[in-house]
């Protein structure tokens, strides 16, 4: 039998778990930094520019998106963003879902929230960094003292818990994120309305 994880993730009471992922350097965590090592944004170029191209006569063009996206992209260094991390642990899970009013459902969002903020901030003696209330989705992100972060997302049926022992590299972090929101955000302008 496995020793318990020491990155705690508790379940909410009346959900269902989907995934637990409790991964190390010494197994799936040491295998995906050195995949890592092998992504930049040019080996990524390709797989972009396939992703987000809009068609001509001529054949695909890069849209405007996948542009930033690039540019962005080639300012990552993906082997950088997990070399502070030793531990990380990913749980997913459904919560009932509940086809009420919006009321009723913001409340069952904030109660999964309530119960986090439980766990990590009192209990644990975390700090909370993040906390984001967009109606029916919840998010979380607590600091804890011995340098390690939790990130808790809620929407309508569903949670996940990100959890690990340090934080990533933010050199990485930013151009990734940047990236993706460029890319995704000019993909349904929609969105944006």
């Amino acid at each position: 039998m496995a020793p318990p994880s020491l990155l705690s993730v508790p379940l909410v009471p009346n959900a269902r778990l989907r995934v637990d992922l409790d991964a190390q350097d010494e197994d799936v965590l040491g295998v995906t930094k050195s995949f890592l090592r092998g992504f930049n944004g040019s080996t990524l170029k390709p797989l972009v520019q396939s992703l987000g191209t809009d068609r001509s006569p001529s054949g695909p063009v890069p849209n405007a998106s996948t542009t930033a996206a690039l540019s962005m992209l080639s300012d990552a260094d993906l082997a950088t963003l997990l070399e502070n991390i030793h531990h990380l642990r990913i749980v997913a899970f459904e919560t009932p879902r509940n086809f009420g009013s919006q009321s009723a459902r913001t409340a069952g969002s904030q109660a999964v929230m309530s119960y986090y903020s439980q766990a990590y901030l009192t209990r644990e003696g975390g700090r909370r960094v993040l906390r984001a209330d967009f109606d029916e989705v919840q998010m979380l992100g607590v600091g804890f003292p011995n340098r390690g972060f939790a990130f808790v997302i809620q929407g309508p049926g569903f949670g996940a818990v990100m959890r690990a022992d340090g934080y990533p590299n933010m050199e990485s972090v930013g151009p990734v994120a940047m990236a993706m929101a460029l890319y995704l955000g000019a993909r349904d302008v929609s969105v944006l309305r």
